[in-house]
Parts: C-alpha cells; sequence; structure tokens
C-alpha cells in the first residue's frame, strides 16, 4: 500500500479543515498540529496555507479505491465512466463557494494543468488512463458517438469539470453543479462527432 506523504497529507489535511470549517478560520498552526508536523515542515513544502489549495485537484484521489469498487458492478462503459467522475464533482459541489473561489485565486499563478508533462498531468489527474480506457470501451459499443480521440475527450471533460466548478462559484449561480456537469458531458460524448478521414488508423 502506497504510503501517503508528507506533501499531500498537508493538502489532505489542511483542505478538509478549510472544507469544513471555511477558509478564513484555518491557521497554519492548526493545520501544523492536525498533521503533527513543525512550521518549519509546513513551510518546507509550502509558502502559506493559500498554497495548499494549488493541489485541490490531486484531491480525489481518496476516491479511487471506492470508485473502482463501484464500477465493477457496472456493465456498460458510459456508465463507469460517469461513475468515475460524478464523485470529482460532487466533491467540488461540496466544498461551497467560498473554497471554490479560492481555489480559483490560487490556481492563477499555477501552470495549466492540461499543458504540464505527461508524468506530471498523470499526478493531477490520476484516472486519467482508466478514463480514457472506459471512453475508448463505449466508442467501440457505440454508447458515445462521439468518435474524437479518447484521451481528448477525457482531457475536455476534465477540464469542463474545473471551468463549471469556477463558474459555479464566481456567478453563485442556483442550480446543482454535479447534475449541470454530468448533463453537459453526456451532451459532449454522444454528440455525433466523427474523426476526419485522415486520422483514422
Amino acid at each position: 500500500m502506497h504510503e501517503e506523504s508528507t506533501r499531500d497529507k498537508i493538502i489532505r489535511v489542511g483542505f478538509n479543515l478549510m472544507r469544513t470549517k471555511g477558509f478564513d478560520h484555518v491557521t497554519v498552526n492548526e493545520i501544523c498540529q492536525a498533521v503533527q508536523i513543525s512550521k518549519h515542515t509546513f513551510y518546507y513544502y509550502f509558502d502559506s496555507k493559500e498554497d495548499i489549495l494549488k493541489g485541490f485537484s490531486r484531491i480525489p484521489h481518496e476516491l479511487k479505491q471506492e470508485i473502482l469498487a463501484q464500477i465493477v458492478t457496472l456493465d456498460s462503459p458510459l456508465e463507469q465512466y460517469l461513475a468515475v467522475i460524478k464523485p470529482k464533482i460532487q466533491y467540488l459541489e461540496s466544498c461551497g463557494v467560498e473554497i471554490i473561489k479560492k481555489m480559483l485565486v490560487s490556481n492563477l499563478t499555477a501552470e495549466p494543468t492540461l499543458s504540464q508533462s505527461n508524468s506530471s498531468q498523470k499526478s493531477c489527474h490520476p484516472l486519467l488512463d482508466l478514463e480514457t480506457s472506459l471512453i475508448e470501451k463505449a466508442q467501440k459499443k457505440k454508447e458515445i458517438r462521439n468518435l474524437s480521440d479518447p484521451r481528448k475527450l477525457t482531457e475536455i471533460c476534465f477540464t469542463l469539470m474545473v471551468g463549471m466548478a469556477q463558474i459555479w462559484a464566481t456567478t453563485e449561480a442556483h442550480f446543482s453543479l454535479t447534475e449541470r456537469y454530468l448533463e453537459a458531458v453526456k451532451t459532449i460524448l454522444c454528440a455525433e462527432i466523427k474523426m476526419p478521414a485522415e486520422s483514422v488508423r
């Protein structure tokens, strides 16, 4: 079993404290006490508590085992894919408007996720390969009519998740983020788009 790194533990514990108590009501000292580290160790990994939020896209790591246990009971690759992405958007929605806004501000200075190297991208989006595989299987079973490159579709849906969460928070829109996101994903995947003839192998 993979041992959680100190950095990942700070992100997980710090983020959960902010999510529960509110960003402005959590101090670095409180995070250090909860993680059982010194302030020196905290500042070795992060410049501030705001810096923790730059790791927000790694939070769904915790959901991986739960997701894998659920998808094995589903026969449809499309339903399996939706089961993988649904907990992520639910988690972001449960964070609330305040935390999502802070995430947005903290990530303005971060490198765009989808322009990073493959290794960095997989770190930020740990289920990338699984999601791509499920989309490809769903295309072959004609559950997904959009025949664009499966990896590109996975990246688009991931970017859409982050973008919709930010719009939901900054406009304080009164709608279910999870329901609206899943509807948008289904629209993208079920649009009848074929690969150009020269791209077909």
